[in-house]
């Protein structure tokens, strides 16, 4: 990209990053002249991990993939300015002249996924744009953790400025992205390190859990960070599994639930709720099946024919395992239904 713009916008560009403004470059290729000489100079180390801390880059898609998280960028000084390379790759396979149209990485696959893991990614780019600018807080997290029980959250704000009175949101979303817990509090936070733990309530829903902590002061995001947690029940469902992924309008919809045990007692107090829709919200079949069986590995068959038929060629398949009336896992299948033609 960089190798396309006219020589005199580069000078002009390299000129305003000279007397302090910054720059990101997103998937560096291409490059040329001072901007190849500033990417292949051995990348400085910044004074804080503000660019990446509390991002939950080993669950989210494209990020994962760097570890450490602090290989996803390199850092140049240009004069007064900072120039941040970002090294992901924003272009959809087989999409070339799509190439360097977006500010996030491509997935080319999220069914696994069912939180709006975008949401990290422009978290992370927020914090590059505040770090280019030099405008990081004077309030910087330097620890963002779970204590051994897991009953508390234990975060440390390093204040290098004066003493300021915040306000600290937590908000807790489980693996479907449903709000499970927020909580504000009123923070005096003095020059140097400040510890604060944060109590944490039982969490039901098996699977990763997200805890967004966002430092604000009047009504202005200062700083935030996110911690997660996998929580493992004793009872879960291990794996959704059609037998096809493509069918035809009146063909039933089979597969297996296999679902994982760690207790010996029957189950007689669970059950599982599962349903289809298509993408227009339609419900096409419900049914609710009790399980009463104790072993490690339960796999229950299940063939089902669409009580009405869909309108769309995407459906969904979502599967709840109840403890009663809690919900305690949930997964979810995505197959196709071939419209008949008009």
């Amino acid at each position: 990209m960089w190798s396309r713009v006219p020589e005199e916008l580069r000078k002009e560009i390299l000129k305003k990053v000279q007397q302090g403004t910054g720059l990101i470059y997103i998937h560096p290729v291409e490059l040329e002249g001072t901007l190849k000489k500033l990417f292949l100079s051995p990348s400085i180390k910044p004074d804080t991990d503000f660019i990446t801390f509390g991002i939950p880059s080993s669950i989210i898609p494209c990020l994962k993939e760097f570890s450490p998280f602090s290989k996803v960028y390199s850092l140049q000084q240009y004069g007064k300015g900072r120039v941040i390379f970002i090294h992901y790759n924003p272009t959809p396979s087989g999409y070339y002249w799509r190439r360097d149209r977006s500010l996030t990485p491509v997935v080319e696959d999220d069914s696994g996924y069912f939180f709006p893991y975008w949401e990290y990614y422009y978290s992370f780019l927020a914090k590059n744009i505040l770090f280019a600018s030099q405008r990081e807080p004077d309030l910087l997290f330097s620890e963002l953790k779970f204590q051994k029980d897991k009953n508390n959250l234990f975060l440390k704000i390093d204040n290098h400025g004066k003493k300021e009175k915040m306000k600290l949101s937590l908000e807790i979303f489980n693996r479907k992205w449903e709000k499970v817990e927020e909580k504000n509090y009123q923070l005096e936070l003095f020059p140097g390190s400040n510890e604060i733990n944060l109590p944490i309530k039982r969490l039901n829903l098996s699977g990763v859990h997200f805890f967004n902590v966002i430092l604000k002061k009047g009504g202005k995001v200062v700083n935030w960070g996110t911690a997660w947690t996998n929580i493992v029940n004793p009872v879960r469902l291990a794996e959704v599994r059609l037998n096809k992924f493509a069918h035809s309008q009146k063909e039933p919809i089979s597969g297996k639930f296999i679902i994982e045990s760690d207790v010996e007692k029957r189950l007689d107090t669970y059950s599982l709720h599962y349903w289809i829709t298509d993408v227009h919200q339609r419900l096409l079949m419900e049914k609710i099946k009790k399980l009463t069986a104790g072993k490690n590995k339960i796999t229950i068959d299940f063939k089902e024919n669409l009580t009405i038929p869909s309108l769309s060629t995407l459906c969904w398949l979502e599967v709840e395992l109840l403890n009663k009336n809690r919900i305690v896992d949930y997964q979810r299948k995505y197959f196709t239904i071939k419209l008949p033609q008009e």
